[in-house]
C-alpha cells in the first residue's frame, strides 16, 4: 500500500531547508533522510525506479506517520523529473517554496562563492555578464551559475502544473512562512496533516548564506528590473499579489 507523499522541488536558496525543518517537526510527517545530500531519486532518465526501493532507501526510519516528504531542489529545473515522479507516485503533492527572486539570486551567488565554485564578483555576474567558470558536471546536478533564470518561477511551476494539475501543486512563500501562522496552516492543509501544530523552529533562520561583500544599489536595481515581467507572469498565474 502506498503512503501519502509530498515532494519539495525548490526553488534553491528560497528557504527549502527551513521548510524541511518545519515539516520534519510535525508529528504526522516523516521526511526523507538524510537532508544532505538530498535524495535526488528522480534525476536521470536511465535509472530504473521501484516504489519499495524508494521507501527503503529514504524512509526506513519512519514509524506510523501519515505523510512522507522529500526535499530535492534539483527537481525544480531538471527535465523529465515531473513525469518520473508522476509515474511512480501519481498522487504526490508538489511543493514550491519561493522567495523574492532578487534576494534569491544574490543568496545563490554567495552560496556558490562560499562553496568555492564562483570566482566572479557581484558586478561581473549581474552587471557585466562575465562568462562563468567551469564546474564539475559529474558532481553538481544543475548549473550552479543560473542565478537569473532560476528566479523566473512561473516557467518551472507551469511544467509541474501540466503534469499534476492545480490541485496537486502548492506554491508557498518564504516571506509568509517565516511570519504568518496562517501560511503554515495552509501548507499543512495542502499536504493533509493537522493544521493546529506549531513547531518550535517556526520563524528561525536555517542554512542562511554568509555575505562577505556589500550588495550595491545598482546590482539590486538591475535585478529588480530583470524580474519585473517574470513577477507579473507569476502573479497572474497564481491570481494573487506577490509578497515582495
Amino acid at each position: 500500500m502506498k503512503h501519502s507523499h509530498f515532494i519539495i522541488v525548490g526553488a534553491q536558496r528560497s528557504g527549502t531547508t527551513y521548510l524541511y525543518e518545519l515539516l520534519a517537526a510535525h508529528p504526522e510527517v516523516c521526511m526523507a533522510t538524510p537532508v544532505k545530500p538530498e535524495p535526488k531519486y528522480f534525476l536521470g532518465a536511465e535509472k530504473t525506479r521501484d516504489y519499495s526501493t524508494y521507501l527503503s532507501s529514504f524512509f526506513s526510519g519512519c514509524g506510523r506517520e501519515a505523510v512522507l516528504g522529500e526535499k530535492s531542489t534539483s527537481y525544480y529545473e531538471s527535465e523529465g523529473v515531473a513525469e518520473r515522479i508522476a509515474e511512480l507516485i501519481p498522487e504526490a503533492r508538489i511543493v514550491f517554496m519561493l522567495r523574492d527572486p532578487v534576494e534569491r539570486a544574490i543568496s545563490n551567488y554567495f552560496f556558490s562563492r562560499n562553496n568555492g565554485i564562483e570566482s566572479r564578483s557581484l558586478r561581473e555576474v549581474f552587471l557585466q555578464n562575465k562568462t562563468a567558470p567551469a564546474y564539475d558536471r559529474s558532481s553538481i546536478s544543475v548549473n550552479p551559475f543560473d542565478y537569473l533564470g532560476r528566479g523566473e518561477y512561473v516557467t518551472f511551476i507551469q511544467k509541474y502544473l501540466a503534469v499534476f494539475g492545480a490541485k496537486q501543486v502548492g506554491v508557498f512563500f518564504f516571506e509568509e512562512l517565516t511570519k504568518r501562522l496562517e501560511a503554515l496552516e495552509t501548507l499543512y492543509e495542502f499536504i493533509g496533516v493537522d493544521r493546529s501544530f506549531v513547531p518550535e523552529c517556526f520563524a528561525e533562520k536555517v542554512n542562511a548564506a554568509q555575505r562577505h561583500t556589500v550588495v550595491t544599489d545598482d546590482v539590486t536595481e538591475a535585478l529588480r528590473q530583470y524580474y519585473l515581467q517574470p513577477n507579473q507572469r507569476l502573479s497572474e498565474l497564481l491570481g494573487r499579489e506577490l509578497p515582495w
